[in-house]
């Protein structure tokens, strides 16, 4: 017999297994990126892919860091090429972050061999093991949704995350 689960026993769950799971990634994408960014410069890379003409002050907020500091981050990604920063047009104090060409082709290039190996982990898994835990993502997208992000660029929508697959063929 299962044993019943309570709100609290899956949130202790989360807070145990996500940061775990958080280094795991992070790892791996840091090992497989081509220019040995530092956690936080590879941290804002990834903030920019999902927030395009996020400005300065939403990178430190996500980082938790001081303004300064993440000027400082920012600078350096800049002077690497891959950030853009601009003044914003329509008010001048406020400067838009942008990810580079390269800085794209980077982060892509960590994506996909990370992606590689947390399959290889996963290929041993039953298909009613994947599907319980794609089942499982689709529920954290519902947590994680939830949860309000720093306006990135003007009060434009964030833009959507990856999607989950609805159902994990058998075979």
């Amino acid at each position: 017999m299962v044993p019943s689960l309570t709100a609290q026993d899956c949130a202790r769950g989360i807070t145990e297994v996500v940061p775990r799971l958080m280094r795991l990634i992070r790892r791996q994408m840091r090992r497989h990126q081509p220019g040995r960014l530092s956690v936080p410069q590879f941290r804002t890379l990834l903030y920019l892919h999902h927030h395009p003409g996020a400005s300065l002050s939403a990178v430190a907020e996500h980082l938790g860091v001081a303004r300064p500091t993440a000027s400082a981050l920012v600078n350096r990604l800049v002077q690497r090429g891959l950030v853009t920063r601009n003044i914003d047009p329509a008010e001048r104090r406020r400067v838009v972050l942008h990810l580079t060409d390269a800085g794209r082709q980077d982060l892509e290039v960590a994506r996909r061999r990370t992606e590689a190996e947390l399959a290889e982990r996963l290929a041993g898994f039953r298909p009613e093991e994947l599907a319980a835990l794609a089942a499982g993502l689709r529920l954290l997208e519902r947590v994680a949704a939830e949860v309000a992000e720093p306006a990135s660029a003007g009060g434009r929508a964030k833009p959507a995350g990856p999607r989950l697959p609805e159902e994990v063929e058998e075979g």
